[in-house]
Order: structure tokens, then sequence, then C-alpha cells
């Protein structure tokens, strides 16, 4: 009897090597004990504004830090009469789909929109974060030791908090594959489900209706 293999779609998962794989999902207190650490520190401002991009979008360090100026729209919001917006301040970013690079144009939360505001002044072009490079911030953040001194319960500075943003997207908002993969640029189910972690306070819900009267 011939045995049917069925594909298990984690394998389509790629980690890098060397990657430190920490289940832990980090919460706002944690952002805040780090936003609030580095102010102790006397780290730059960009240290706190990177940290506001990841927190805000998910996104991966490497990509936050190619922003440029040109490519967002910081005009507040606007709404028709019945609260619908008919314009949202944006902004433009490049993410990997289908193993291309696309350009995808993602709408500004307002912490994000007030931390780009105080970030680019009157400047009309450039990068967001001009002169900052990857391994020199990396460098900064150790030198400071920064998490340590923020006392997280994680390894990684930036790119733990991708799975902040999937839980907040997914199981806070309730919001649908589709847009927590388009909003951080996920291609596969397989990577979207391998960042989201489930807490026993998020699975209360498969038996909490057991418990009414």
């Amino acid at each position: 009897m011939k045995r049917l293999h069925m594909a298990n779609p984690l394998d389509l998962v790629e980690i890098e090597q060397g990657t430190n794989v920490n289940e832990y999902v980090p919460t706002q207190s944690d952002f805040d004990a780090i936003y609030m650490t580095s102010l102790t520190l006397g780290l730059p401002d960009y240290v706190r504004g990177l940290y506001v991009s990841v927190f805000e979008t998910g996104l991966r360090i490497g990509e936050i830090l190619g922003w440029r100026i040109e490519g967002m729209d910081l005009r507040l919001p606007e709404f028709d009469k019945d609260g619908r917006p008919v314009f949202l301040p944006y902004f433009t970013t490049e993410i990997s789909k289908q193993g291309k690079l696309v350009k995808v144009k993602i709408p500004i939360s307002k912490p994000l929109h007030q931390s780009f505001v105080e970030c680019v002044g009157e400047r009309k072009y450039g990068r967001v974060w001009e002169g900052v490079e990857q391994s020199k911030l990396y460098h900064l953040l150790r030198d400071h030791k920064l998490l340590k001194e923020a006392g997280v319960p994680f390894t990684r500075p930036f790119h733990d908090f991708r799975k902040t943003v999937k839980h907040r997207l997914k199981i806070e908002k309730g919001l649908g594959r589709e847009i927590s993969k388009g909003f951080m640029g996920h291609k596969t189910d397989a990577m979207d489900d391998y960042y989201t972690h489930l807490k026993m306070f998020d699975l209360w819900s498969a038996v909490k209706d057991s418990w009414k009267q």
C-alpha cells in the first residue's frame, strides 16, 4: 500500500543562519522600557524613531532604513461626513513578493506620523534616517547594552517586534491573513503562521462560550 505524503507548509519557512528563534512576543511594556531606557542612556533620537517604526509596522530594520521622504505623504488624514477616510497619510516601502521587490503604499499610524514629522522636519527629499547604517546601529545598541539595561526578555533588538505587529493585526484586531501578509510583506501562509504566536489568553476564545450561564 502506497503511503500518502502530505507536504508540511512549515518546510517553506527559511530561517537565516545564526538566527536566534525566540517564541516570546514583545509587549507594549517591552517597547516602553526600551524607549525610556534609550533616553536614560542618552542614545540619539533616531534610535527611538526606528523603534517606533518597527513597533508600528513590523517591517525589517533594513527595509525601514531605506525609507525615503519622497515616498511618503505626511498630510493629516481627511474624512467624509460619514467618517470614512478620503485621504490617509502613507509611506512607500519595498517588500519581497514572489521573489521580486515591489513597492507598496502602507497607511501611517498616528504614533508613526508624529515620529516622522519630528524626524523629517522641513526636508523634502533623501533618506528619512540620513547617515544611519545598520551595522553601526547594532554596534551602538550592543555597546550600550540597551536590551539588557531595559530588562526585556528577548535578544534581537528589532526583529522580534515583527511578532508583536502580527499578533496585533491577527489576534487583537481580528484582521484576515491576506491583510496581515500584505502589511508586513510575507509571501506565504507558512511564514504568516510562523510569526503568529498564540498565548493562553488568545486561546480562551475557543472555550469561553462553554462557561456562559
